[in-house]
């Protein structure tokens, strides 16, 4: 049974590691990639070095070039041919759609807020792959808006992707919840639509 939420009308929800396993999916892809272009490529060195250069939230613009210079900065970092990162890219892509999995409970939450409340996402990750990666779930079904930093120009923390998403659903900050596991980019950003008497709820972490 759920409790009772006075005056919310509808519920944002981050998307990796609140709603999917992303840090698991991210591995496996990496994983993924490098099975299938062979060696020299090792997961663990490659992991490490994408990770070092993809930190910062996703900008606005054309993805796919932005992809491809990241890939081959990490390629770089690597020793590894940087004519690789078109490859790189297309494989890094697919695996990250095919190999993410739900976080224990999530559809059923779902299904008891949808008939109660407006749902959204509000995500980091590039609008176009965390769309398909909804799609591949089934989730997409249960949201009435999904809102990435790459829609708006603007990632969490920034308050401009939170008042982006209440606009689409045309429910006021004061009457919505945001729920997340981030302390940094969730919390901070949502933390500034308090002003308005938004509420925020953090996961523990895992």
């Amino acid at each position: 049974m759920l409790p009772a939420m006075p005056d919310v009308r509808a519920i944002f929800f981050d998307m990796d590691d609140t709603l999917v396993d992303d840090t698991g999916c991210y591995q496996r892809s990496i994983e993924g990639v490098c099975a299938d272009l062979g060696p020299p490529f090792d997961a663990v060195t490659l992991q490490a070095a994408y990770g070092a250069v993809s930190t910062t939230w996703w900008p606005s613009g054309d993805l796919m070039t932005l992809r491809k210079r990241l890939w081959r900065q990490a390629l770089e970092a690597c020793g590894y041919d940087v004519a690789h990162a078109p490859r790189v890219v297309e494989r890094y892509l697919h695996h990250r759609v095919q190999t993410v999995t739900l976080l224990d409970g999530v559809v059923e939450l779902l299904e008891a807020l949808q008939s109660k409340y407006r749902l959204g996402v509000i995500t980091n990750g590039g609008g176009d792959i965390q769309r398909l990666r909804l799609a591949h779930l089934g989730l997409d079904q249960y949201f009435d808006a999904i809102v990435a930093s790459t829609d708006v120009d603007a990632g969490k923390p920034d308050r401009r992707i939170f008042d982006h998403a209440s606009k689409l659903l045309g429910v006021p900050a004061s009457e919505t919840w945001h729920v997340d596991d981030s302390l940094v980019s969730d919390v901070t950003g949502g933390a500034e639509c308090q002003s308005a008497g938004s509420s925020l709820v953090q996961l523990p972490p895992r």
